[in-house]
């Protein structure tokens, strides 16, 4: 049996969905290799970062909506459920990234690895789903989400001192990387015969990233730099996805999302002078990707459900702007879940995840999360914790020329570290 169509709640509803929105920010702190066009965000939820990010064949109603437009549909109220579903997730991350150089003693021995930048920072969050079912959309299920979907972010701090007794500070050198790049999508989903489920979305992108790096003297003779590039980016991509119920306990999905392709307004400037702009137009492209996923649920006394996930995002037909020569690498991303109930309404939930980088080969990041939920009549409250961690090696961002001569030539060892807590609150009317 279902609830009857509550105009005061929905209006209310979709109220809080439009303040929710307008205090919108994106998450996940990102390292150096993550500039130029940011980690792409799936499984945004608390609920899903508890198990990894893995569940696009779970259902996370609108939230979902970037993993799969079947989500709404696939949501544990069922394609027959009604009235409307909000969601709000959010959290806080920490980045840590430390870079490491060979360090040598007068004899040129070596001696140790030796950090020469150590960056921590701190960046938030907040997203925001909507699903709605009525009887008089005839089973169709309606879909909307407001998410982070790429998020650059950025900040670095080192110096450069003299190799005298006095270790006095030459100069210091600043990158960073501020904005983020948003998705709202638009979904509708339907059950069709023989039990399949498909869906369809449309998916608007916007934001403003700004990427500067300066070079700031601390003693006479050492020249200062800047250099700034501010763009304005707003574009489009649309996704199409399917389910199957093999059975009572397995549930498959696949879903396959366009690259998004946008005008870009963008300014670049020199020691503070417009080198190109204001507001050179371009149009630029991020990658598409085809997310394959599932679910499995035993025959438990108590809910169970095994989630794994497999995102393959086409990186080598994309050109970074900053440096059209540069040829990025295809990725896989793969995620595994478990949710267990150990009350009816206490589930608890464990995951892990290993993520490839377009940037270059052998910098990979694994994750591992968990998290737990509670229900509560009308409320799903969430909570995760997770941690990523990647060690590569880089090319200095200070050349070894600049650097003290006790420093060995060579690529930089960096480990860069990110710990997210996440929150999540659900309500159904």
């Amino acid at each position: 049996m279902f609830r009857p169509f509550r105009a005061p709640r929905i209006v209310a509803g979709l109220l809080l969905a439009s303040a929710c929105v307008l205090v919108a920010s994106s998450l996940h702190a990102s390292s150096y290799l993550d500039r130029s066009f940011g980690t792409p965000q799936l499984g945004v939820s608390a609920r899903l970062r508890g198990m990894g990010g893995a569940g696009g064949a779970l259902g996370d109603a609108g939230l979902g909506i970037l993993d799969n437009p079947v989500s709404p549909i696939l949501d544990p109220a069922g394609p027959h459920g009604s009235g409307l579903s909000l969601q709000l997730s959010g959290g806080l991350a920490r980045s840590s990234e430390n870079r490491m150089v060979p360090l040598y003693d007068t004899f040129d021995d070596y001696v140790v690895q030796t950090a020469i930048a150590v960056n921590d920072h701190q960046y938030g969050s907040i997203d925001f789903g909507a699903t709605l079912r009525q009887p008089w959309l005839h089973g169709v299920v309606i879909g909307f989400s407001s998410a982070g979907a790429y998020d650059p972010r950025y900040d670095y701090y080192d110096e450069r001192r003299t190799t005298a007794t006095t270790d006095q500070i030459v100069s210091e050198k600043f990158i960073t990387t501020t904005g983020t790049l948003r998705e709202n999508g638009l979904s509708i989903s339907r059950e069709l015969p023989f039990g399949i489920l498909a869906g369809i979305a449309g998916h608007l992108y916007t934001g403003d990233l700004t990427d500067r790096e300066a070079l700031v003297p601390r003693q006479n003779g050492v020249t200062g730099t800047s250099s700034e590039t501010r763009r304005s980016l707003q574009g489009t991509s649309m996704s199409l996805g399917a389910a199957y119920h093999l059975g009572e306990r397995l549930t498959g999905a696949v879903s396959w999302e366009t690259g998004p392709s946008f005008t870009e307004h963008y300014t670049q400037s020199e020691n503070d002078s417009v080198t190109v702009g204001p507001d050179a137009e371009r149009t630029v492209y991020w990658p598409a990707r085809v997310h394959f996923s599932g679910a499995y649920r035993p025959r438990n006394s108590l809910r169970t459900a095994f989630a794994a996930d497999a995102i393959w995002t086409q990186w080598s037909k994309v050109a970074d702007p900053s440096d059209p020569t540069q040829t990025l690498l295809n990725t896989w991303d793969v995620r595994f879940g478990l949710e267990h109930y150990y009350l009816p309404s206490l589930p608890g939930r464990i995951g892990f995840r290993y993520e490839r980088s377009p940037e270059m080969k052998e910098a990979d990041r694994a994750w591992f999360g968990f998290g737990a939920g509670w229900r509560a009549d009308r409320y799903q409250l969430d909570g995760a914790v997770e941690i990523g961690k990647r060690t590569s090696r880089q090319e200095p961002l200070w050349s070894r020329s600049e650097q003290a001569g006790a420093v060995g030539a060579g690529l930089d060892q960096v480990e860069d570290t990110v710990t997210r807590i996440s929150f999540g609150v659900r309500t159904d009317f």
